[in-house]
């Protein structure tokens, strides 16, 4: 079974994001496609009982928006913190 991702530290992530828009998409970031991630997690996250599938493949959907930042030390957090949410990222010692 796929553990739920923790809806407070997406919201938090998907603000973060956004008030960094401008920045990553200087940095190479797909910004149109991560603009429509946001909207799209903000819509689901606002539901009463948002839908785990659709939160993972939001956020997927997220971390390949700004995989073309990944230079930029917003999108290098970003994308570890989005590893941690979906339980992807390497393991702490």
């Amino acid at each position: 079974m796929t553990h739920a991702p923790d809806t407070t530290l997406v919201h938090e992530l998907a603000n973060q994001l956004r008030v960094h828009a401008s920045e990553l998409s200087e940095a190479g970031a797909d910004v149109e496609t991560l603009k429509a991630r946001l909207d799209a997690l903000d819509a689901e996250l606002g539901k009463p009982t948002p839908a785990t599938s659709v939160l993972r493949g939001l956020l997927v959907d997220t971390r390949n928006a700004i995989a073309g930042a990944a230079g930029n030390l917003i999108a290098t957090g970003a994308t570890a913190l989005i590893n941690q949410i979906l339980g992807t990222g390497v393991p702490t010692p």
